[in-house]
């Protein structure tokens, strides 16, 4: 009599491994693929470049629009930035722009690109300290992606 109990008990152990196995499948992961970065053009007209952007984000799987431009004048970013971010928006596109977090927001992009020695610039000669330079950093990315939430 021991023998049928054992036997039973490592059936019923097989079938509820089983069952556990079974439910804890999960599907494979899906094949790896990349996807593109783009860099605008340097010296780009962003009224006569962006029904071509936007021809381009149409056409493939594209990521992430980097807005660059040659120029150090902050208005003309500015004005490159407000006209093409709606367009990497409208296809899907991440919009990034460089070092400037006012551009960032007024622009109204996804990311803000900060090279490290602007970056670096920036924490260590912040008016109230380094602390309040990264706090300040961390409640400006929060309150865009609880916008970005709404």
């Amino acid at each position: 009599m021991p023998s049928r109990f054992r036997h039973k008990a490592v059936a019923f152990s097989d079938a509820l491994l089983k069952a556990i196995m079974a439910k804890k499948k999960k599907a494979p992961p899906p094949e790896p693929f990349a996807r593109l970065c783009l860099v605008t053009p340097a010296g780009l007209d962003p009224e006569a470049f962006a029904p071509m952007l936007d021809a381009v984000l149409k056409a493939g799987d594209v990521a992430t629009l980097f807005i660059v431009s040659e120029t150090s004048n902050a208005a003309e970013l500015q004005r490159i930035a407000e006209a093409l971010v709606p367009v990497a928006h409208a296809n899907g596109v991440a919009a990034i722009v460089p070092n400037d977090t006012r551009l960032f927001g007024r622009a109204r992009a996804d990311g803000l690109h900060v090279e490290f020695v602007a970056l670096r610039s920036a924490i260590w000669n912040h008016a109230a300290g380094p602390v309040a330079a990264v706090t300040e950093a961390n409640a400006l990315i929060a309150a865009r992606q609880a916008e970005a939430t709404e």
